[in-house]
């Protein structure tokens, strides 16, 4: 078995991503911003147009709380 080499600085707080991971970070992050532009407008139409129902109300909730807990995660780690 090989022996892993060891090449990132210990001093480092941040590792830069490159290839997948930078992928998975763009991917995520458009999708981010895709889900908060499609509940707010949905949202605002629902509420314009006086048709904001309890299922409208889920999904403001769980989206917020779903932005909420990733981007509390994201930080504190």
């Amino acid at each position: 078995m090989a022996t892993p080499v060891n090449d990132v600085d210990p001093s480092a707080r941040l590792i830069a991503p490159d290839g997948l991971p930078l992928a998975i970070i763009v991917i995520s992050s458009i999708f981010f911003a895709l889900s908060i532009v499609t509940v707010a407008l949905r949202t605002y139409i629902r509420i314009k147009k006086r048709i904001f129902g309890l299922e409208d109300a889920f999904m403001v909730v769980g989206t917020v709380r779903y932005h909420y807990q990733y981007l509390t995660s994201a930080i504190l780690t």
